[in-house]
């Protein structure tokens, strides 16, 4: 699970980015088999959107038990 701060401004069209972007990486064998990423203004929202059946994303990325 990655969690950062996403700044960005399109160089042709100016439109700027500010919010915060959750990926995570579910991987087989060493190979990454998936990627979910999702973008908001609030943390905990672009969190819960990568949360599946109520679980706590940290723990299911292993970072916390």
């Amino acid at each position: 699970m990655v969690v950062a701060r996403v700044y960005a401004e399109g160089f042709a069209s100016g439109i700027e980015l500010d919010e915060w972007g959750a990926v995570r990486y579910t991987f087989r064998e060493g190979r990454i088999l998936r990627v979910d990423a999702a973008f908001d203004p609030d943390r905990d929202r672009a969190l819960d959107a990568l949360v599946e059946n109520g679980d706590d994303p940290f723990e299911a990325a292993g970072l916390r038990e």
